[in-house]
């Protein structure tokens, strides 16, 4: 009985030692902790578009601009200076006499690259940057001027320029009055207009 009890610990040395044993797992890496901050966010995508004629005179939506009770006058489809999209020129009739004219333009660039240098050149140095502005884009900026061009004579304009992805929009809104019109008023009513814009636009525009 000893002699057996001493060959069987000599066969389970052997085992070991010739690696017989079922090997145990590798050992389990640890989990790398998750990252703190703010993800870096990726390059913007370009939207395709194909510029088919819209016509941002008919298109336009001048229901923003019903308080203020114009009497459009004249529009002018003319052609935007950078190229690559459409614009519209409206020239108002109101009750007092006074020059009122509203200008629509969208710009379809074939890159985001692009579209960033036709924001930058569109940017007004003659009016006065009021207030960046949010929900119409990548990037958007307002911009108001008030003057007076004789007494009883006040003329208040408001401009927004916006960008998203490859599609640039400026509305600008010019309006005479005997007291100023609030900045406020202006910049909300020239909102609504680029906003529905924006949508018209990426409609038409969009390939689907």
């Amino acid at each position: 009985m000893a002699r057996l009890s001493l060959l069987a610990v000599v066969v389970a040395l052997t085992l070991v030692s010739t690696g017989c044993t079922k090997p145990l797992p590798d050992p389990v890496p640890p989990v790398p902790p998750r990252p703190t901050g703010s993800a870096t966010p990726g390059a913007e995508v370009t939207v395709p578009y194909r510029l088919n004629v819209l016509d941002l005179c008919k298109r336009t939506d001048l229901a923003p601009l019903q308080d203020f009770s114009l009497k459009v006058r004249s529009t002018d489809p003319r052609s935007p200076f950078l190229g690559s999209g459409e614009s519209c020129l409206f020239e108002f009739d109101q009750a007092n006499g006074l020059p009122a004219t509203l200008q629509v333009q969208a710009l379809a660039p074939p890159t985001v690259e692009e579209a960033k240098r036709m924001y930058a050149a569109q940017r007004g140095t003659r009016m006065t940057r009021d207030t960046a502005v949010s929900g119409v884009g990548e990037e958007a900026e307002g911009f108001a001027i008030e003057t007076e061009p004789k007494p009883g004579f006040k003329y208040g304009e408001y401009r927004i320029q916006a960008r998203n992805a490859n599609l640039v929009l400026d509305v600008w809104l010019a309006i005479g009055a005997a007291a100023f019109i609030p900045k406020e008023t202006l910049a909300a009513k020239v909102l609504a207009i680029l906003k529905n814009t924006l949508a018209t636009v990426d409609d038409s525009w969009r390939v689907k």
